[in-house]
């Protein structure tokens, strides 16, 4: 019986996620043998590609802040009805 190749299943395999060397394999092999399969493979790498281009490093004082936010909201522990309310106030 053929395992169904899913769009997560190639997505991971773009990707290179896949650790299991027999799923690999039964999706390169099926890559290989189905034409439409194949474009959303290119198109799915070539969007990758994309992404990997465009993609800036922010400085670390921006991270520094978006974490100590997110920290600063957890101690808070408020929900987000009372974070627009003191957001607001």
């Amino acid at each position: 019986m053929q395992k169904t190749i899913t769009l997560d299943d190639l997505l991971l395999f773009v990707y290179d996620e896949i650790t299991d060397m027999s799923a690999k394999s039964s999706i390169k092999e099926a890559i290989k043998a189905e034409n439409i399969l194949y474009k959303e493979y290119l198109r799915m790498s070539d969007v990758r590609n994309e992404i990997e281009k465009t993609m800036v490093n922010p400085p670390d004082s921006v991270v520094k802040e978006i974490i100590s936010y997110s920290k600063s909201l957890a101690v808070m522990n408020v929900d987000e009805q009372d974070l627009k309310t003191i957001i607001k106030n």
